[in-house]
């Protein structure tokens, strides 16, 4: 019976092991790893465009036109983007040189002074250069073409049927202008045919700015000696400017007057060189002649020759801070550091070279005493024909140089220090570049500059040498060359130099 139970007992115990395994799930070895799915990632949101800085027209400003508050600025291809004129343009320099005409391209002053407001007869327009020239054309001019004309073929005055325009030009002939002799731009007085030449004041070489203004009241001043002329007032204007001779004066109160040297204005009438050369007489100043400066109002001051004789520090000024003259010294006034306050005679309309007495003395013919001994013969070189610049005196290699051989010279770019208008660009040739082919003699100490029209200054040789930066440079006007002398005053910075003498 025990028996029986425990097999029983067994058997159910097998039983239920059968079971148990049964209902357990098989095992499968997997072939893959299977990956966690990832939830789809939400949509990256449209990056921003990429800020770029604005695009800046880096052309420079060529021109700026003004009129009160009004301003507008032009770069050299806007300037071409306005309509266009053409026509025929040639000039008559003060020398008498005449530059035939020629075809220049750009835009009418009319059409510019249209763009700031137009002007009214009561209204200018003032036209100024890089370097500082400026001229100021009446209402007249730059509407109705009021200027002289000139015959081509001989410089005579002629009036010519053809209208003419003042117009701002970019090229000549078809092609760009000239940079290194005409700027960028260039005023001109055109007409429809090439039979006219009209001042050369009004070609303005580099023109930058136009400004319409009110105009100066027009004036004249009769210059009278051995000869007669009268001068107006542009052509004081034009003398009188930055690049042609003017000087300046400061007087007690800070103001600052510009003008011309007495001495010029004699030249133009103390014989019949009248500007190219040396065009003032020094024979005849030496020899003695009273100047008399006659206002308005027929107040006199008298001066003599050899008050004046190249002397810079008196002159017949124009203008004070930039402005006309007020009332009661207008339009000129004799002003300098070389006289008294009395002497400062405003309101001057006519200068007289009273010369009858020093002509009769230097008509008469003497004769000279014979000596018992020949005088002996001195060697005199004379310059060849074309000589623009001589280099002499107390040197081993004198030097007579024409325009050809100068411009054949490396020349430089260089801004320099000007005593009164500050840093300014100049191109030329070094000055001790000259000095060192003419080779100075030992012993040399100064240096003697001459201008064409006979004015003459001395300065230190050693000095000179050690300018590194002082030029000879290619004059701004009508040919020629001029000074620039950094660390020097103003009376050194020659114009229109033709001689230097080693001393």
């Amino acid at each position: 019976m025990k028996q029986n139970t425990f097999l029983l007992l067994v058997i159910s115990f097998i039983l239920l092991v059968v079971s148990a395994c049964a209902s357990s799930p098989t095992q499968v070895e997997p072939t893959s790893i299977p990956q966690p799915v990832e939830a789809t990632p939400e949509p990256e949101p449209e990056a921003e465009p990429a800020q770029t800085e604005p695009v800046v027209d880096t052309a420079p400003v060529v021109l700026t036109i003004v009129n009160g508050e009004q301003q507008m600025e032009f770069t050299l291809e806007e300037l071409k983007a306005l309509p266009a004129s053409s026509g025929q343009a040639g000039m008559l320099s003060s020398t008498g040189k005449i530059t035939v005409p020629a075809l220049f391209t750009g835009v009418l002053l009319t059409d510019l002074v249209n763009l700031v407001g137009g002007i009214t007869p009561e209204l200018g327009v003032n036209i100024v250069a890089g370097d500082g020239y400026a001229m100021t054309l009446s209402y007249e001019q730059v509407m109705n073409g009021g200027f002289i004309t000139y015959d081509p073929s001989d410089g005579t005055e002629k009036s010519f049927d053809q209208p003419l325009q003042a117009m701002v030009a970019y090229e000549m002939n078809g092609e760009p202008l000239d940079e290194s002799s005409d700027g960028i731009l260039r005023m001109v007085i055109i007409s429809s045919r090439n039979n006219q030449v009209t001042d050369g004041h009004w070609a303005v070489k580099w023109v930058e700015r136009i400004e319409v203004q009110p105009v100066s009241k027009e004036w004249t001043l009769s210059l009278s000696g051995n000869l007669e002329e009268v001068i107006d007032r542009n052509t004081f204007q034009s003398c009188g400017s930055v690049s042609c001779h003017q000087e300046t004066w400061t007087d007690d109160e800070g103001q600052i007057w510009a003008g011309v040297p007495l001495y010029l204005l004699a030249g133009r009438v103390d014989d019949e060189v009248k500007h190219e050369g040396p065009a003032y007489n020094r024979d005849l100043a030496n020899a003695g002649y009273d100047i008399e400066l006659i206002a308005a109002d027929g107040y006199t001051e008298t001066l003599t020759s050899s008050d004046v004789y190249y002397n810079r520090k008196i002159m017949v000024a124009y203008l004070v801070n930039d402005a006309q003259l007020p009332d009661k010294y207008f339009p000129l006034r004799l002003v300098g550091d070389d006289l008294e306050k009395g002497q400062r005679v405003g309101a001057i309309s006519e200068i007289r070279l009273l010369m009858d007495e020093v002509n009769a003395l230097l008509a008469q013919e003497t004769t000279p005493e014979p000596t018992t001994e020949p005088a002996a013969e001195t060697a005199i070189i004379e310059p060849p024909e074309g000589t623009t610049l001589s280099i002499t005196g107390q040197v081993v290699n004198p030097l007579y140089l024409n325009d050809a051989a100068i411009h054949a010279l490396t020349a430089v770019k260089l801004t320099v220090e000007h005593p009164k208008r500050g840093p300014e660009e100049y191109e030329g040739i070094y000055l001790n570049t000259l000095l060192n082919f003419a080779v100075p003699k030992t012993g040399a100490s100064s240096l003697l500059f001459t201008a064409s029209d006979g004015y003459s200054t001395s300065v230190d040789l050693a000095a000179v040498q050690n300018c590194e930066d002082c030029l000879l440079t290619f004059c701004e006007n009508e040919g020629g060359y001029d000074l620039a002398m950094p660390g020097f005053e103003t009376s050194v910075w020659i114009k229109e130099l033709v001689g230097i003498e080693i001393q």
